[in-house]
């Protein structure tokens, strides 16, 4: 399926403004919208007019909601349908005088939503991203919302106590086909662990997108730096896999095979 991800909307057009057959954008001297028209309904505007309000009073389950943290992840429901909203939060003057003038985290995500789906890569679905705004165009705190989806964490599916099951053959070799996937593609995640993939059946959802890079790879310099950036994410992924032998045998073989393939 094509996402029309390449939104473009003048910066004096105030109001709700549908770009495709698909994407509406509702643009406003306090917030920014875009999001999938399927999704823009009466419960859908007033969440887009009080995310905090929506997030804070939720039952959860929250996944981080530390006070302290510079994002907030929590489930809130709207028109009877759940969906994962990831707050970055903006931690004082300074951290808002770095963020305001750059693209938010949340719409970053959204685009890296699309582009891991354009390439048969799993992860949450996007729905939407607001970005709560100044005169506009100065960038405070963002929201990115996605679908919920039902599934286990990677960092219990195969955490210290975690113990092996009939299936964690097929994620392992799924998880090799998502790499081979993002390194023929030239993506890096760069915060690549299994706390940030969410296995739903045999198949691995990739999460926190927020740092994914797309390198281009047109000199040999490039393809260098890419080279070492991928063997970083894996090397992080490894590493978090220690405190359980077993998973981190058969991922440590697996990515053995997987490089003598890639080679």
């Amino acid at each position: 399926m094509h996402y029309n991800t390449n939104v473009m909307v003048d910066d004096n057009v105030g109001g709700v403004v549908k770009v495709g057959d698909e994407i509406i954008v509702d643009r406003e001297r306090s917030h920014f919208f875009i999001g999938y028209g399927r999704y823009f309904t009466p419960g859908m505007r007033d969440f887009l007019r009080r995310p905090d309000y929506f997030l804070d009073r939720s039952p959860g389950p929250f996944f981080k909601c530390d006070a302290a943290d510079t994002t907030t992840i929590g489930v809130v429901e709207i028109d009877s349908k759940k969906f994962v909203v990831k707050r970055y939060n903006i931690k004082g003057a300074w951290h808002f005088l770095k963020k305001f003038w750059r693209p938010s985290n949340a719409m970053r995500t959204w685009e890296n939503s699309h582009h891991l789906q354009q390439l048969d890569i799993n992860t949450l679905v996007p729905v939407a991203v607001i970005e709560k705004r100044f005169l506009g165009l100065l960038r405070s705190k963002a929201y990115f919302i996605s679908e919920y989806t039902v599934g286990v964490r990677g960092c219990d599916y195969f955490g210290k106590d975690a113990q092996p099951n009939p299936h964690w053959v097929a994620v392992v070799a799924n998880v090799c086909s998502m790499i081979e996937t993002m390194r023929s593609a030239r993506v890096v995640h760069r915060d690549f662990q299994y706390g940030n993939l969410l296995i739903v059946g045999e198949q691995p959802l990739l999460l926190d997108l927020d740092h994914m890079k797309l390198h281009r790879c047109s000199s040999s310099h490039s393809k260098r730096a890419f080279e070492r950036a991928h063997c970083k994410d894996l090397e992080h992924f490894l590493e978090f896999l220690k405190p359980n032998p077993i998973a981190y045998k058969m991922f440590v073989d697996a990515f053995y095979k997987l490089n003598t393939l890639l080679k």
